[in-house]
């Protein structure tokens, strides 16, 4: 810093209260400040400040994989709108563990983030600890509701679901229902959402049982029970509702071992996910889903933080958005 405002030719008083806010300091500074930066490619260290700051400008996140598409388009739209806030965001994996959960959010409290974004496994064993981290800075919680009353800004599973049921009913044989393993509250929750909407439809719900499992490899799980439920008399049901769209993935594999073709001909295996994950549109055939609306779970996740950074409350604290049904020809 004090390298780059001898270059300038300016105090680094006035470099740092450009650093903080542009604003603070004249326009021909900032355009001094701002062609020295690119002629230099000097960049701050944005954790050295943020640590020396009273006011912090980092906003940490918590997912559960790193290796998910879906999360990391999420966090990428997340953390393109913070910036434009004039925040940066920090990321850190759960890997599905409730032991890495804890110790990221540990590693949380002690970076002296403004606020958090957390999608949080929805065990007790870490609900206290969540808890505790509320009382440091301001969380707001994603995609997978916590196990106590807080900010959250999910997806309307439940309306999910049901758009996918009557649209299958109406279209053909009634779905089973590949059902997620118990991974975080979502799962029970699509289950639960499954069986309403067989009932509304006057079907008699099918589940392919769940084995107990904590694991985050949706596709092996979905591969493993979608060819045991293929193997054995699936009867009327030749259509299959996947719980999102990894277990789906897994499914297309064991239809094919199995010969079956999937899609909405005459003979062919009906399959569905939930989700509208980054990859759901390349397979074969192109993966019927419901889609969730990434922009706007991180455009509201945003906004609901940093009004409570600013130490205000939302009018809205808890928020579900719409999910849209996306036909394609696997069902």
């Amino acid at each position: 810093m004090q390298q780059l405002a001898d270059y300038i030719g300016l105090s680094r008083q006035t470099l740092s209260k450009y650093f903080n806010d542009p604003q603070q300091v004249s326009d021909n500074a900032r355009t001094l400040i701002q062609m020295a930066v690119k002629e230099t490619g000097f960049r701050p260290n944005l954790f050295a400040s943020n640590l020396k700051r009273r006011k912090s400008r980092v906003i940490g996140i918590i997912i559960p994989s790193v290796t998910d598409p879906f999360y990391m388009q999420l966090v990428s739209r997340i953390s393109t709108i913070a910036e434009i806030s004039g925040y940066f965001t920090f990321t850190l994996p759960s890997n599905g563990k409730l032991s890495v959960e804890a110790d990221a959010v540990a590693k949380l409290q002690s970076m002296n983030v403004a606020g958090a974004l957390i999608v949080p496994l929805g065990r007790n064993a870490v609900q206290s600890k969540l808890r505790q981290m509320e009382d440091s800075f301001p969380i707001v919680y994603l995609d997978s509701p916590p196990m106590h009353n807080a900010p959250f800004i999910g997806t309307d599973n439940q309306q999910g679901i049901t758009l996918l049921v009557d649209y299958l009913c109406q279209n053909g044989t009634p779905p089973a229902f590949l059902a997620m393993p118990e991974i975080n509250r979502n799962a029970s929750t699509r289950l639960q959402a499954y069986q309403t909407a067989m009932e509304k439809n006057k079907e008699k719900p099918y589940i392919l049982t769940t084995d107990g499992g904590m694991d985050w490899q949706f596709e092996i799980y979905g591969h493993s029970q979608a060819a045991h439920w293929i193997s054995g008399n699936r009867s009327k049901y030749q259509a299959l509702l996947c719980a999102n769209d990894r277990l789906a993935y897994g499914a297309f594999l064991a239809a094919w071992e199995a010969n079956i073709p999937v899609g909405i001909n005459d003979g062919a295996l009906r399959i569905a996910g939930h989700d509208d994950h980054p990859l759901a549109a390349y397979t074969c055939p192109p993966l019927t889903t419901a889609a969730q609306n990434y922009d706007r779970i991180a455009k509201t996740a945003i906004e609901t933080l940093l009004t409570y950074i600013g130490g205000k409350t939302p009018s809205v604290v808890k928020q579900l958005i719409p999910m849209q049904l996306v036909k394609r020809q696997s069902a």
